[in-house]
């Protein structure tokens, strides 16, 4: 029965697994799902010390390739407390 519940999630696109770099200072990732076998990947980069220039949107360094990336500050002024 929790075979089938855990199938179930799967069938829903909720995999399991641990992300993994694929190499060396570079942010894609894999994992394979222990349930189902199917793999995933995805790019997740990693910014410490956003940085904003008073408009609606922040931008700093993935810390982990040196990409600059950037992303919106909605609502205006949530960052700043």
């Amino acid at each position: 029965m929790l075979d089938m519940l855990l199938a179930l999630l799967c069938d829903f696109q909720l995999h399991a697994g641990t992300w993994v770099y694929d190499v060396d200072r570079v942010c894609a990732q894999t994992r394979m799902c222990p349930r189902c076998g199917e793999k995933g990947s995805r790019v997740e980069h990693v910014v410490s010390g956003w940085k904003s220039d008073g408009s609606l949107e922040e931008s700093g360094y993935c810390n982990r390739c040196g990409q600059l990336q950037t992303r919106a500050v909605w609502p205006p002024n949530s960052h700043r407390r």
